[in-house]
């Protein structure tokens, strides 16, 4: 498993469906119609999330530019052409 950060990465991983997403960690007080849309689009992809404290978040990832958002994630899968 790898790890990805930030909302638009996360969104981008769950929409494009070319990685398996096993679970997002989201800081527990962060709100807005973009962890809406997110929420939404992990329970109809029946991914596991997980509402954390900014200390859960910091034992995953020490810097503080993701957004409170990750997601582990496998490594994409490439089509065959």
């Amino acid at each position: 498993m790898i790890q990805i950060e930030g909302a638009i990465s996360v969104k981008a991983a769950i929409e494009s469906k070319q990685r398996f997403v096993k679970e997002v960690y989201i800081h527990k007080d962060k709100t807005s119609k973009d962890i809406d849309y997110l929420l939404s689009l992990c329970q109809r992809n029946k991914i596991k999330v997980n509402r954390v404290s900014e200390e859960s978040l910091k034992t995953f990832n020490p810097s503080k530019t993701f957004g409170g958002i990750l997601a582990q994630v496998e490594p994409r899968s490439y089509q065959r052409i």
